[in-house]
C-alpha cells in the first residue's frame, strides 16, 4: 500500500510539473500548432491518471467547473456567439479543467520542483538561441516567454533546499533565467521575482523562528511594507533612475525593465502604459450590473483588450458572486503564508504558486490565458484546507509526510 501511495504522489507531481511548464515547453518547441498537442498530451495523460485512481476527483473540483460553465452559458445566452467569450471558453477547457483538479491533488514538492528544473534545463539552450539577442519585451510572444519561465526560475530557488544535485542545477537554470530577464524581462516578472524574494526573507526571519503564538509581526511587516511601497511609487521615477546610474556606472548592468519604467514615466507621462484607462472603464462598467456582471467576454467587445486587472476582470463578466469567491481564495492563502507555521519547501511552494498564479494577473495577462492560475485555484481550495496551525497558533496538526515534512528524509 505505501508503494503504490508513492507511485501515486508521484504521478501526480509529474503532472504539475508538465501542467506548470506547459508554456515554457511551447516556448521552446515552437512549432505551429505545438500547444494544441502539448495541452492534449497532459489532458490526456491526466485523465488516464484518474481511469487508472491515480488522480482523484473531488466535489470542489465538479462544484467550481460546473459553476464556470453555467457561467459562460448565461454570457453566451446575453451576448450571443463571440470570439471573445468562445476563445476564453476553449482556454478554460484547455487550462482551467485539468489545472484546478491537478492542484487539488496530494504531490511531493521535491518531485514537481526536480523534474520543473530538469524540463528547464534542457529547454533552456534552445529559449537562449530563439530570445538571448532580443533586446526588449515589446514583442506579445517575449512578453508570453518570461511569465512562462517564472515557475521554472522559482522553482530553481526551492532547489536550494534539497542536496548538492539540486542546487547546482537550480543555480545553473536561475542564472539563465535572471540573465534572459536582464535583457527582455518585463517590468511584471521582476516585480514578481521581487514578491518571492520578500515572502522567502519573511520565513527565514519569522515563520520559521516564530515560538509565539501571537502573530503580530506579520501585521507591523505587512504595514511597513505598505507604506514604503506607497513612498516608492510616487518617487518612482527619482528613486528608479539611482538604481539605473549606479547599476551602469558601478556594475556595468543594464535592465531594460527599468529604461522601459523610465520611457513611461518620462517620455509617455503614464507610468501605467494605459492601464489606469483601462481599470477605470472596467470599474464603470461593472456598475452597470455589479451583482451577476456583463458576461464574459462583455468588456473586451467594447474595449477590444482585457481589463489587465483580476478582480476588475471578475467583476465585470459574473459581478460580486464571482469575485467574492475569489477574493476568499487569494485572501486564504496570503493569510496561510503570513501567518502558518509549516516546512520551508511546502511554505515556498505556496509562495510560488501565489506569485506566478496571482501576481501577473494584478496588471497584465487574463486568468483565462495563465495555467498558473488555475493550478492554484484548485491549491489554495483543497489542500490549504487542512489546518496545521490556524491565523493564530491555536489548533496545531501534525502534517503528513505528504505535506513536505519528510523531504530530508529521502533522496530522490
Amino acid at each position: 500500500m505505501a508503494v503504490y501511495s508513492e507511485r501515486k504522489l508521484k504521478i501526480c507531481s509529474i503532472l504539475t510539473a508538465l501542467y506548470l511548464c506547459l508554456f515554457y515547453i511551447n516556448s521552446v518547441i515552437k512549432i505551429n500548432g505545438i500547444g494544441y498537442v502539448t495541452v492534449f498530451g497532459v489532458i490526456l495523460a491526466s485523465f488516464f491518471a484518474i481511469a487508472q485512481r491515480r488522480v482523484k476527483v473531488y466535489r470542489e473540483w465538479i462544484l467550481i467547473i460546473v459553476c464556470i460553465f453555467f457561467i459562460y452559458c448565461l454570457s453566451i445566452v446575453r451576448l450571443g456567439l463571440n470570439g471573445f467569450t468562445l476563445d476564453y471558453l476553449l482556454h478554460f477547457i484547455s487550462f482551467g479543467v485539468i489545472g484546478v483538479l491537478l492542484g487539488m491533488q496530494e504531490i511531493r514538492v521535491r518531485y514537481t520542483v526536480k523534474y520543473i528544473v530538469i524540463v528547464g534545463l534542457i529547454g533552456m539552450p534552445r529559449i537562449l538561441y530563439l530570445y538571448g539577442n532580443m533586446l526588449n519585451d515589446s514583442n506579445p510572444v517575449v512578453m508570453g516567454v518570461v511569465y512562462a519561465m517564472l515557475p521554472l526560475l522559482l522553482s530553481s530557488f526551492i532547489g536550494w533546499l534539497y542536496d548538492y544535485k539540486y542546487k547546482i542545477a537550480g543555480l545553473i537554470l536561475g542564472t539563465e533565467i535572471l540573465f534572459l530577464y536582464l535583457k527582455i524581462g518585463s517590468r511584471g516578472v521582476i516585480v514578481a521575482s521581487g514578491v518571492f524574494a520578500v515572502w522567502i526573507l519573511y520565513y527565514q526571519i519569522y515563520v520559521k523562528k516564530r515560538k509565539t503564538n501571537v502573530a503580530i509581526m506579520p501585521i507591523i511587516l505587512v504595514t511597513i511594507a505598505s507604506c514604503l511601497g506607497i513612498v516608492f511609487f510616487l518617487n518612482i521615477t527619482d528613486v528608479v533612475k539611482q538604481i539605473v546610474n549606479i547599476l551602469e556606472t558601478y556594475f556595468g548592468v543594464h535592465i531594460y525593465a527599468l529604461d522601459k519604467i523610465l520611457f513611461y514615466s518620462l517620455v509617455k507621462e503614464d507610468i501605467l502604459n494605459g492601464r489606469g484607462e483601462l481599470w477605470i472603464n472596467a470599474w464603470k462598467m461593472a456598475g452597470d450590473h455589479f451583482i451577476i456582471g456583463n458576461g464574459i467576454g462583455y468588456y473586451e467587445i467594447l474595449n477590444g483588450s482585457y481589463t489587465h486587472n483580476l478582480i476588475l476582470q471578475t467583476i465585470n463578466e459574473a459581478g460580486i458572486l464571482f469575485t467574492g469567491p475569489v477574493i476568499i481564495v487569494v485572501l486564504r492563502i496570503v493569510m496561510w503564508l503570513l501567518f502558518t507555521k509549516t516546512s520551508a519547501e511546502r511554505y515556498y511552494f505556496a509562495a510560488l504558486l501565489f506569485v506566478s498564479g496571482i501576481m501577473p494577473l494584478l496588471f497584465s495577462s487574463t486568468y483565462w490565458y495563465m495555467n498558473p492560475f488555475w493550478y492554484f485555484l484548485g491549491y489554495a481550495i483543497k489542500q490549504l484546507k487542512k489546518k496545521q496551525v490556524n491565523l493564530y497558533g491555536i489548533g496545531k496538526r501534525k502534517e503528513s509526510a505528504s505535506d513536505g515534512y519528510s523531504w530530508r528524509a529521502s533522496r530522490v
